[in-house]
């Protein structure tokens, strides 16, 4: 039986097809070694990072079952031409024994600034046999030194113009060629880069978020085939983004820039041209609307009026404008940034444009999303004013925009087009007043911007409420994820929330590959603690925002699934110090054993144990946020034995542990209700998690198991009384407990509270809260994506070897599913889990990487009956049969691709 599926406009296009990993004997490219996907620091062939030393990556692939890399070899060369020749003048390590192929530390030659660094490396197999060099790559070190920067920060003069979104310019010569060139920017704002007029780059809003009195970021791009000989220009259009008046660490009326051009010649020659106070400045037709404050990110006036052709261009005469000035900082630490840029990845078209009366239209592009809004004019007047204002939603009554506007003032007299640069939306539906759309436009169209990170994960399944389901999760983290960070909401607050985002981090880490952007990320939770070790509910925290312990301790659960994602555990030695801190600060608010609530302070608010419950009443329930919060941290002090135990700190491992288990017991003392056999409120939450932190005695587990049982199936008729921190803690707790049975439940209801709801209501995105209040695309609920991979697929991290090296597979055959096809993708390669039910059999295809292995549980009515590829197990290449267990033959599985099959009841 065959399965196809095509979905578009919205959700994520994906074609699945069943039987995708073929039989037994199928080979991808035959049984030679080979490295491939070359990485470094995560990034394909990265420019200016300074990560120091740099971690390298490949993926070992192989047509032969269980292909192990046994040994490899990196070259780095400081020029191509010397890799070419198989000279490594920057690091030979010779061949060195290991599996190792993840975040690899280079070894070689210390490297300074601006170190250009071509590399490639080959690996040996079982048998011994040498691969072929791989395809090069190459990574380059930015200004590693704060005396590598010659250039001073410089803006607009406010009594020249409006300072919020300033041109700058410079003109310089060169007497050739340059033989490369770079330009290194570090803006305090966003900004667009151009040399002799042309646009650098395509990426919309850079950098990514930071917090300004803590950090800026800085970006590199090769303009070699920009430059000429004779006269050049370089100039930057500058936009506010985050530094905005009353932030943090903003210390001017507008944005302000450090850039600096460095371009070899052929001679020998170096010539440099650095902001300072002879670059040439002037107002651009740019400017804001509101005030840059939640619920208050307004958009962009542009006055065409205004506009100067010609403006970057070398033969361009500034002569009459004023020159730049020069402002100092607020001190603050520079890093170049480690995340990717901004991506366009999608445009939409409009599904329908309504008229709605004379000069008012309303367009609907059919599903939401958050980016850029363009719109292409003919035939408007000289200053005919247009409006355009965005919601993502439409209420019974209103147009509800949370502030979200442009407007432009044309030029008159031909083509015109308006495009958001330096702000964005999250929007589905545009009202457009000040014009007739059927005659005085062109074209329209939305693009979905986000963080260019890689898309890791796919699935589908044969009920259609559960795949649309994981597509709305899916696209919905697409539409949260610009800028580095992922936001609670892209349009109303638009900040990086800890508790959202620990909610979904399981999710995103399986759906993308985020491992950039959780470094960068959780750069900004370290420089946000306070010096008593307090941690605030949001990275960056340029405002004061509500949350509890779950958002607070984001850095302590985020390192640790990033680490066992992607085996990184340089993530755990640099936040090591920074989680320490927090626990000692959770100590000081800690009496008889357990955690009291902490009072707000001017960078914090609120005390919260779940957010955004079906019966909205999170904020009144003290007793069960008193038990939430000392299960969350009963695990904090688990997750930090683990991490102590990783990173060779034994004694902070036992304390960490040992400390862990009196939490354990003081919880269950203090919120058992041993007369109702339950815990607190009695809620799916006060069950789940003490199930999950084993608070839970051994003797009374089965009890609580059963009552939570009849919470969701009686008491709930299949449906969640959870919200934000519960949906992921709840789902864990289940598949922990092998009841994926009851996830489904709760998964796949098209009544309310939950996902198929807001499907049914027209949800193209997940909404802040069940019943539709607020917004509607955000990242309350999106802590259900990870189980469809690791439940109904069954693609399980092992933490005991972090990266996939090796990892579980046991799905689940649930509710009337008849079959499940997902992908994910990883830091050693693609794991595929394709099942169906057929003819009483349950057949299985599975992919297991190269250089990886797998417990394989396959569920089976009788375990000794499973057959790989029609043979039984015990005769299968790169199979053992290890044990029958609960219904599941137990297998330990080598590397390869397999069919397995088993009668099922």
């Amino acid at each position: 039986m065959n399965g196809m599926r095509v979905a578009v406009c919205g959700t994520v296009v994906m074609l699945v097809v069943l039987g995708l990993a073929g039989p037994a004997g199928a080979v991808e490219g035959g049984h030679a070694m080979t490295a491939g996907r070359l990485r470094c620091e995560y990034l394909e062939n990265p420019q200016g990072i300074d990560a120091n030393p740099p971690r390298l990556s490949w993926i070992v692939e192989s047509g032969e079952r269980g292909a192990k890399q046994t040994a490899h070899r990196i070259l780095v060369a400081s020029r191509p031409e010397n890799l070419t020749a198989g000279q490594g003048d920057l690091w030979d390590s010779g061949r060195v024994d290991s599996s190792d192929s993840v975040l690899v530390a280079y070894a070689g030659r210390a490297l300074g600034s601006r170190q250009r660094c071509f590399w490639k490396v080959k690996v040996w197999d079982a048998h011994g046999n040498e691969s072929a060099w791989s395809t090069p790559a190459e990574w380059s070190m930015g200004l590693l030194e704060p005396g590598d920067w010659q250039g001073a920060y410089i803006g607009l003069a406010a009594e020249n113009g409006d300072p919020g979104h300033p041109w700058l310019r410079k003109t310089f010569e060169l007497n050739g060629s340059p033989t490369a060139a770079f330009v290194y920017v570090n803006p305090l704002g966003y900004y667009e880069l151009y040399v002799n007029g042309e646009k650098v780059d395509d990426a919309p809003l850079s950098p990514a978020m930071t917090q300004f009195n803590k950090r800026s970021f800085y970006l590199t791009h090769d303009v070699t085939e920009y430059l000429r000989a004779g006269t050049n220009s370089i100039a930057l259009w500058m936009g506010r983004g985050w530094y905005r008046e009353g932030l943090p660490g903003v210390a001017y009326a507008g944005p302000l820039v450090r850039a600096q051009l460095e371009a070899g010649l052929a001679d020998g020659g170096r010539v440099t041209v650095a902001t300072d106070t002879t670059w040439k400045a002037h107002p651009s037709p740019l400017g804001n609307i509101d005030v840059g404050h939640p619920g208050h990110y307004g958009g962009e006036r542009y006055n065409a009026t205004a506009d100067i052709a010609g403006w970057a261009a070398p033969d361009f005469d500034a002569g009459g404008w004023p020159g730049a000035v020069a402002v100092e900082p607020v001190p603050h630490t520079v890093s170049a940034q480690p995340v990717e840029k901004n991506a366009v990845l999608r445009r939409y078209d409009p599904a329908r444009i309504r008229f709605l009366r004379e000069n008012e239209w309303l367009v609907d592009f059919g599903t939401n999303l958050s980016g850029l809004f363009e719109i292409q004019f003919k035939g408007l007047a000289a200053g005919q004013v247009v409006k355009l204002e965005y919601a993502d939603y439409l209420p019974a009554e209103g147009f509800d925009t949370f502030g979200q506007v442009d407007e432009y003032t044309a030029a008159g007299g031909g083509r015109e087009t308006f495009r958001n640069r330096f702000n964005y939306h999250a929007f589905r539906y545009v009202r457009i007043t000040g014009l007739d759309v059927s005659s005085q436009t062109e074209e329209i169209a939305a693009y979905l911007v986000r963080t260019d990170f890689p898309v890791y994960g796919s699935f589908a399944c044969s009920n259609a409420v559960l795949t649309s389901v994981h597509d709305m999760v899916h696209y919905t983290l697409e539409c949260l994820s610009l800028g580095g960070y992922l936001v609670d909401c892209p349009h109303i607050e638009r900040l990086g929330y800890g508790g959202d985002g620990q909610a979904s981090t399981p999710t995103a880490l399986t759906m993308f590959g985020m491992g950039p952007l959780y470094t960068a990320w959780l750069t900004h939770w370290r420089d946000c603690q306070r010096p008593d070790g307090g941690m605030p509910h949001t990275a960056p925290n340029p405002f004061r925002a509500g949350g509890g312990p779950y958002w607070c301790g984001f850095i302590i659960a985020a390192s640790w699934e990033l680490y066992q994602d992607c085996g990184d555990a340089r993530i755990l030695e640099v936040n090591y110090p920074a989680m320490q801190q927090w626990l000692g600060y959770v100590e000081t608010y800690t009496k008889e054993g357990l955690l009291r609530p902490w009072p707000e302070t001017e960078y914090r608010s609120w005390y919260l144990g779940d957010w955004a419950r079906p019966d909205r009443r999170e904020k009144q329930a003290e007793r069960s946020i008193d038990h939430v919060n000392n299960c969350f941290v009963v695990q904090c002090y688990d997750w930090m034995a683990d991490i102590a135990t990783v990173l060779g700190r034994t004694d902070d491992a036992a304390r960490y542990g040992e400390e862990a288990e009196a939490r354990r017991k003081r919880v269950h003392e203090a919120f058992y209700d041993a007369a109702r056999g339950t815990y607190v409120d009695d809620t799916q939450l006060d069950l789940a998690y003490a199930l999950l932190a084993e608070v839970v005695p051994a003797e009374l587990r089965d009890a609580v198991k059963k009552r939570l049982e009849e919470k969701i199936l009686v008491e709930h008729k299949g449906h969640l009384d959870v919200g934000l921190a519960g949906v992921p803690l709840l789902t864990e707790s289940l598949l922990q407990m092998d009841r994926n049975d009851l996830i489904f439940e709760y998964t796949s209801k098209e009544t309310y509270p939950g996902w198929g709801y807001m499907l049914a209501e027209g949800a193209t995105t997940t909404w802040e809260h069940w019943d539709a209040h607020r917004s509607h695309i955000h990242n309350c609920y999106n802590g259900i994506g990870a189980w469809f991979y690791r439940g109904l697929a069954g693609i399980r991290p092992d933490a005991a070897a972090p990266g996939y090296a090796h990892f579980v597979l046991k799905p689940s055959v649930a509710g009337d599913l008849t079959w499940v096809s997902a992908r994910q993708d990883t830091v050693r390669g693609v794991i595929e889990s394709v099942w169906r039910i057929e003819d009483g059999r349950f057949v299985w295809d599975v992919r297991i990487p190269a250089n990886t292995s797998a417990t394989v549980m396959v569920p089976a009515s009788e375990p000794g009956a499973v057959t790989e590829s029609d043979r039984p197990v015990s005769e299968a290449e790169g199979v053992q049969f290890v044990r029958g267990e609960n219904g599941r033959a137990v297998l330990e599985v080598q590397a390869g691709r397999y069919r397995f099959s088993a009668p099922v009841q």
